[in-house]
């Protein structure tokens, strides 16, 4: 049990650790990239403002003029470094001239040193014939002005290694990304047993407590049966003997039903599997309830597929079908029908139970799985059940990797499918 609740907790513990590393990561990444966008365009608008006027040439020579805030302090000095200057000083770009004819006046690329005149003129040929404003060319962003003198501006800003700054900030944050998450895993699971033990011990000793008492009633449970017997024989039946000798039987029958979830939780039962014979079991099952029925009026109909087989505990098998039947005809109308289907499957079986009632619980159908809930405990009482009957038919279907499920349908009718799978 500790093993089991200490990987859930490990699982669910690292899932939220990764989403957030996840989110924190992208969203400063994305802020980063972003920022690189809004320095990259205002140091293209300011070399267009600059290059429109007649101190192009100067714009060329001198680089930028410096950007000052109102307070006169640079808008990134940290630790004495101007960061914004020095950025802004380092651009790499060049300027062509077109006339209104769209032909090409002059190159100036004396601040750029990767790429050649004739490089130059062709990536600005392209953008000319295109007709764009403003966009991006290879790895220069590039944006269109008038000239002061007539004829429009194009200036080219290289941003290639802002581009390579962008994805070795995301490069790096993964790695860091990755490595936290390495180190929390390590962390997690050193911390999680410390954790998780008095959760697990405290359900421990509730199973224990179940089992342990389930065990010391059967014996009293089975002394009461036999008094009340011997005593009809001597004295005759009376209401007094028939409702000891029911009342011990439900006593019975739950303490039955508690030893069974105890070992279910255990996981006990799948340590002996074996090829199992639904098609037999089922129909086993039914022959059992034919008589009750009977006496209720009630008919069994049934449509079991041949040769349907499955790897499974064989006593867990006949459990669960039984523990349905039984539900079934308890609480079928009179005169009525109980429809049952086995169908193989991929990889497994479906079972399917219906039957009419006289009237649907007052309650979201999943809550009939819950220990103990009784949508009518009055009439759950008269009708000899214990509220934990379908409770243990779903801990047995999903002892079996299968799925259970109820559904109301038109006319009082109440399904129940189960899905088995293989075990695996």
């Amino acid at each position: 049990m500790i093993h089991t609740l200490q990987k859930r907790f490990i699982l669910t513990a690292m899932i939220a650790i990764a989403v957030f590393v996840l989110v924190l990561l992208g969203v400063t990444n994305i802020a980063n990239a972003f920022s690189t966008y809004r320095q990259n365009m205002d140091i293209l608008n300011e070399l267009c403002d600059n290059a429109a006027g007649e101190n192009a040439a100067a714009t060329m020579s001198d680089g930028l003029p410096e950007k000052v805030e109102e307070d006169g302090k640079s808008r990134f000095n940290w630790f004495g470094v101007d960061l914004a200057r020095s950025y802004r000083n380092s651009a790499s770009y060049f300027i062509v001239t077109v006339s209104d004819a769209e032909t090409i006046l002059s190159v100036n690329t004396e601040r750029i040193s990767d790429s050649t005149e004739k490089e130059a003129l062709a990536i600005a040929r392209n953008v000319i014939e295109k007709g764009e404003r403003q966009g991006l060319a290879g790895n220069y962003r590039y944006k269109r002005t008038e000239a002061s003198s007539g004829g429009k501006v194009y200036v080219f800003h290289d941003i290639s290694y802002s581009r390579y700054a962008v994805i070795r900030v995301a490069y790096t944050s993964l790695l860091v990304g990755i490595l936290c998450i390495e180190i929390m895993y390590f962390f997690v699971r050193v911390l999680a047993r410390s954790a998780i033990r008095p959760i697990a011990q405290n359900m421990e000793r509730q199973k224990q407590f179940i089992t342990d008492a389930g065990h010391e009633l059967k014996t009293p449970v089975a002394i009461i049966m036999a008094n009340t017997e011997a005593m009809e024989l001597c004295t005759g039946e009376t209401k007094w003997s028939r409702n000891i000798r029911e009342q011990a039987q439900r006593l019975s029958g739950l303490t039955q039903n508690l030893l069974t979830l105890a070992k279910i939780d255990e996981n006990t039962f799948m340590e002996s599997v074996e090829e199992v014979l639904l098609t037999k079991t089922v129909n086993g099952v039914i022959e059992m309830f034919i008589e009750p029925a009977a006496l209720k009026h009630i008919i069994i109909e049934s449509d079991v597929q041949e040769g349907v087989t499955l790897t499974a505990n064989a006593d867990m098998m006949t459990r669960l079908f039984s523990t349905l039947l039984d539900n079934a005809v308890k609480y079928a109308s009179t005169d009525s029908t109980i429809g049952i289907t086995l169908k193989g499957a991929d990889n497994g079986a479906v079972f399917v139970i219906k039957n009419r009632c006289d009237q649907l619980p007052q309650c979201r159908p999943e809550q009939l799985f819950d220990r103990f809930y009784r949508a009518d405990a009055a009439r759950t009482q008269q009708k000899g059940g214990y509220g934990i009957g379908l409770s243990a038919a779903q801990a047995i279907t999903e002892l079996h990797k299968g799925t259970i499920t109820v559904k109301y349908e038109p006319e009082n009718v109440i399904a129940f499918t189960v899905r088995l799978n293989q075990k695996k």
